[in-house]
Formats: structure tokens, sequence, C-alpha cells
């Protein structure tokens, strides 16, 4: 018998299986994270724990899930903080 679930349990579950966050990763070489500001903190340590490098894209002046608990963002290193910009955009168009 199937019990329901909610996103949080079976993310949650994820999270602590380890083989299963291995196999779920195989095959990709980066993990692009964006709008990491609205991580929850089993969000980001998937991210942390994946077998891959990461790149993680975030601002927290635009943070609006604190409601779920989405604090997560306090915990990255300001210094890797990437912020995309209309200039970026200009110059790659």
């Amino acid at each position: 018998e199937l019990i329901p679930c909610s996103h949080d349990a079976y993310l949650k579950a994820f999270q602590l299986d380890r083989s299963k966050r291995f196999e779920a990763f195989k095959g990709f070489e980066l993990l692009l994270l964006d709008e990491a500001q609205d991580c929850t903190a089993c969000q980001l340590a998937i991210v942390h724990e994946a077998p891959l490098p990461a790149a993680i894209a975030y601002d927290p002046h635009q943070a609006i899930y604190q409601f779920r608990l989405a604090h997560a963002c306090d915990t990255l290193d300001r210094n890797v903080w990437l912020r995309f910009y209309k200039s970026l955009e200009d110059f790659i168009n």
C-alpha cells in the first residue's frame, strides 16, 4: 500500500540515501543551481553532497520562500555570490 507523503518528506529521504543521490547524479558533469536563496537546508545539503562540482547562483535580496524555511542561503559563502546583470545579457547577445 502506498503511503502519501509531502514533497519535503521524499526530498529528505533522498538526501539521506547516498546511493540514490549517487545514481541520480551519475552521467552529469556539473550541477547548476539558480535561485538558491529559495532553497531549504535539505535542498542545499543535497547540492553540497553531490558527487560533482556545483555552480550556485543566488541573491539574498530576492528571497521569497522564507515562509517555507528557505533560510539556507545564509550558510553560503558570500565570496561566491553570483548575480545576473542586464549588461552581461547585452554582452552575450
